[in-house]
């Protein structure tokens, strides 16, 4: 694993450096805690002497440092010097006790996760929840099912007195594509409670579509009967495909094609289907036009291949011209229209995408180029006198 020297712009190895090797890789990767980066305060913090750390720590100021900086040199050193108190680390960078407990919970230290409530009521002052906003609690939650164990996540919820079945975490890991979290969740529910859960909240297959967490949505769907899939995904005339091809998530799309019938499929693609054509046009997402093209018969979006191919033309999007003249309808237009300034300059530039695309031409493609290079050389009289409407 790399990882970025913050101070110095210097790329580290993970692996090579005996101090960043002990860190957790998972935590190490985490957006929320080290993202692969360090600094090199915190990289001298975690190489001292065990005996000379905690008052290294206030000699450099790494207690006035920023609460990222904090975090980050507190699960560095807990890592590493294993034998120093927690408690002891946490006091020398004066970070604050709600900080201190992400980084317990991250390293899974069950024993300061258990004195943090003890010693500190006044966190469950509010109805005996965490004084935490929501997301902040989720996180920790999420923290405790990626990096540590289940154990931990289980103590959190009853330390507060939230149920399993409670729905904020859940709709909190769903949106947030937390996979681990959402598994341990979704085992606290009987099987016909979270049917029912899933079904009256049917925007959950549109908000995962929408973050393109196909993960999640094959652990939702699983947890489903086939009938109940079938109307989870035809939710809003079929929302949940048309924003994963808004968003050219084509994983999602595939994978929701895949959990219906062909009536069923052709039913889905049809919805709203010229405006979805066109987006994917305008936003030059090739992949999500293929899959409407595979899917899609010819007739019915006829008048989207020729726009797309229009659009293509002005915009110079050279694979999706390379890729539509394989359509022997649009093959046929554009030679119509090879007249025309721009249609000569689309087939010239696509060449050297085609040749990436089939190794050859195909004989029609081929054909088209032989009268282009023909007119061109011949100065056709009629050149520039078609439009491209």
């Amino acid at each position: 694993m790399y990882i970025k020297n913050t101070t110095t712009n210097q790329v580290l190895v993970r692996e090579d450096n005996p101090y960043l090797n002990v860190i957790p890789h998972s935590l190490m990767e985490d957006p929320t805690l080290f993202n692969r980066e360090i600094s090199d305060r915190v990289l001298s913090a975690i190489s001292k002497p065990t005996e000379d750390i905690l008052q290294h720590l206030q000699e450099q100021g790494l207690d006035k440092a920023c609460d990222k900086e904090k975090i980050r040199c507190l699960l560095g050193v807990a890592s590493n010097h294993p034998s120093l108190s927690f408690d002891d680390i946490a006091s020398a960078l004066k970070i604050s006790s709600q900080d201190a407990f992400l980084c317990a919970v991250a390293l899974g230290h069950f024993t300061y996760i258990k004195a943090f409530f003890i010693k500190i009521e006044w966190y469950k002052s509010i109805n005996g929840r965490l004084c935490l906003n929501d997301d902040a609690f989720f996180n920790l939650l999420r923290l405790a099912a990626e990096h540590t164990s289940i154990d931990i996540a289980e103590y959190l919820m009853a330390a507060v007195s939230l149920p399993g079945t409670d729905k904020a975490p859940f709709f909190w890991a769903v949106k947030e594509g937390r996979l681990p979290l959402l598994n341990y969740l979704i085992s606290q529910w009987s099987k016909e409670d979270l049917r029912k859960m899933l079904v009256e909240n049917a925007d959950l297959f549109y908000q995962v579509a929408s973050n393109g967490h196909l993960p999640i949505l094959k652990c939702l769907v699983e947890a489903l009967p086939s009938q109940d899939v079938e109307t989870m995904v035809a939710h809003k005339k079929y929302l949940a495909f048309r924003s994963a091809a808004s968003c050219c998530y084509v994983n999602i799309m595939a994978y929701l094609i895949s959990l219906l019938n062909p009536e069923q499929v052709k039913k889905m693609l049809l919805e709203d289907c010229h405006r979805v054509f066109e987006r994917a046009s305008h936003m030059g997402h090739l992949p999500v036009l293929k899959c409407l093209i595979q899917h899609l018969p010819e007739d019915v979006i006829k008048n989207d291949l020729l726009k797309a191919f229009r659009y293509a033309v002005i915009v110079k999007d050279h694979s999706i011209i390379a890729y539509l003249l394989r359509i022997p309808m649009v093959l046929d237009y554009a030679k119509q229209n090879f007249f025309h300034e721009r249609y000569i300059q689309a087939f010239v530039a696509a060449q050297s995408v085609l040749l990436k695309t089939w190794g050859v031409f195909p004989a029609p493609v081929n054909a088209a180029i032989t009268e282009i290079e023909a007119a061109l050389r011949h100065g056709a009289e009629d050149a520039g006198k078609c439009s491209i409407s």
